[in-house]
């Protein structure tokens, strides 16, 4: 995930940047998941980060 994001010049967004490169997989395969059983297969960036919030929110919520 680090070489992937390094060499496309993606920064990490706020709430994710400390993540594991193990976390954000499993967060992308969640979403990517979710997508695919709902017929979508491209997004425009609006939708994908609020999928990532959602994500997010689960995530807080289960730690809690």
């Amino acid at each position: 995930m680090r070489k992937w994001d390094s060499s496309r010049g993606i920064r990490a967004m706020r709430c994710t940047a400390n993540f594991s490169p193990g976390r954000k997989e499993q967060m992308l395969a969640r979403i990517a998941a979710q997508n695919f059983e709902n017929g979508v297969y491209f997004m425009r960036k609006e939708m994908l980060v609020g999928q990532i919030d959602r994500y997010l929110q689960t995530l807080n919520r289960l730690q809690m």
